[in-house]
């Protein structure tokens, strides 16, 4: 394993070309003076450095104990989503998909900006030891769960959740292997939104069918023509069947669920509008490669996570919204991390191709068919994604544009197949931190810290990126 650079290196080398990179992009686009300064100082201060701690859960120790951080207990954390997309909420909880637990697990903490002690709580029904418990009822809560209250819900292999996009509500989408789930935050009851048995199969509710919901995202991208025909074709001959209560869920026009589909090889989506819900592919042809190609044409192998960038960086900003948080969202970019490669789905074109990585550092191994990446995010200016690597046990920085990476924290290293001190370490990112197969990732609101769901120790991480 080569040498991890010391301190006053990191503070060198962490990032130079995403800066360069939105630079560029500011003075193309005649970004305001201010804005601009605005962006330069943001820059200079983000990840000169960054300190890991663990907040929840036991290091290697397995179980299901709800209360302080410390002393809770964890089975294979799997996947992280905040609860609040927006407000003063946002970075005080977080959810967990607690995947061997058999339920959602909540991280919260009373202060502002995700500070103290953090304490662990149930969000679902309690932890079940096994899918074999008297307690669990596979049928109950597989098949047409409708209204119960999410107290009452243990779902079977819980696997992913993403926020609903209206956020500051507290509403989420569960997913529970095959089968997708939404739960409204204010009245917590949990209705079943689609999906049941393994396959692939695209159409209306009652036909569409997973294999494996590994990652969700919730968008405002239109769907193509010839699926807003199908739907409306489709439910007018054979509405959605209704709720127990009557009623569905609030819809709104144009809302779409991204799902990486991990054993199907593909991104599926759902749309939600006035006419019902419907199920078709948006990339991957089924087969395990990763060939480049336009949809399903392409080849997309074991998708683990998705993100989107809010605005593209090769994309022009507009004046009154110069550089983050662009309303108009249509045909924007996702970034998938796919087995052994990030792959790039532009989904207004419906093309993916891969991000050809490589590491100036040397720290990082990028050769095709090893680094293994399990999941991705990105700022909110979408200039640096951040990818977690179960080959390397880091945490890197990734060029969205150039495909360069940088290690933030964790050994990088290629030895580490079992479970012992080296496998976990608290301390300094580049030089002490050490990860046990991380899994999940979620940057905070103010983009200060960087969550991490750590399969391997059981455990979740907080990396200060300040």
């Amino acid at each position: 394993m080569n040498s991890p650079p010391n301190k006053s290196q990191s503070a060198i080398a962490v990032r130079p070309s995403p800066l360069v990179n939105a630079l560029t992009i500011a003075l193309q686009s005649d970004v305001p003076v201010r804005s601009l300064i605005q962006l330069i100082a943001s820059y200079l201060v983000r990840w000169s450095g960054c300190y890991v701690t663990t907040i929840a859960g036991q290091p290697g120790v397995t179980g299901s104990a709800d209360g302080p951080g410390r002393r809770a207990a964890f089975h294979a954390p799997f996947l992280l989503a905040r609860e609040f997309d927006g407000g003063e909420a946002a970075d005080r909880s977080f959810l967990i998909a607690d995947t061997s637990n058999y339920t959602f697990r909540r991280v919260k903490t009373e202060r502002d900006g995700g500070g103290g002690e953090w304490w662990v709580e149930s969000y679902t029904a309690e932890a079940s030891v096994s899918a074999q418990d008297p307690k669990f009822d596979a049928v109950q809560y597989m098949v047409g769960l409708r209204t119960k209250h999410r107290r009452e819900c243990r779902f079977f292999h819980p696997t992913s959740l993403c926020t609903d996009p209206d956020g500051s509500r507290g509403s989420v989408y569960l997913a529970a292997f095959n089968a997708v789930y939404h739960c409204d935050g204010e009245s917590g009851h949990v209705r079943w939104v689609c999906g049941l048995a393994a396959g692939f199969t695209n159409g209306g509710i009652t036909e569409a069918a997973f294999h494996g919901v590994s990652c969700m995202r919730t968008d405002y991208t239109p769907p193509p023509a010839r699926i807003t025909t199908a739907v409306a074709t489709a439910t007018a001959s054979k509405p959605d069947p209704p709720c127990d209560a009557g009623d569905l869920f609030p819809i709104e026009e144009r809302r779409s669920l991204w799902i990486a589909d991990e054993y199907n090889h593909a991104i599926r989506r759902i749309d939600f509008s006035a006419d019902g819900r419907w199920v078709s592919t948006a990339a991957g042809s089924g087969v395990d490669n990763n060939s480049d190609g336009s949809g399903e044409k392409a080849g997309i192998a074991w998708p683990l996570s998705i993100v989107f960038i809010p605005a593209a960086p090769d994309a022009p900003d507009t004046a009154d919204q110069p550089l983050v948080g662009r309303k108009d969202r249509t045909g924007r970019v996702m970034f998938i991390a796919s087995n052994h490669e990030i792959r790039r789905f532009d989904t207004a074109s419906g093309q993916v191709t891969t991000l050809r990585l490589y590491s100036t550092c040397g720290d990082v191994d990028c050769r095709t068919g090893w680094a293994s990446w399990t999941a991705i995010e990105c700022t909110r200016d979408g200039s640096t994604l951040l990818a977690s690597s179960s080959t390397h046990h880091a945490i890197c920085t990734i060029d969205p544009l150039t495909g360069e990476v940088m290690r933030l924290a964790g050994s990088a290293s290629k030895q580490v197949s079992n479970w012992d001190n080296s496998g976990w370490c608290d301390g300094d990112g580049l030089s002490t931190a050490r990860f046990y197969y991380p899994r999940a990732l979620l940057l905070s609101v103010d983009e200060k810290r960087l969550f991490v769901a750590e399969i391997g120790g059981h455990v979740i991480r907080c990396i200060d990126l300040h």
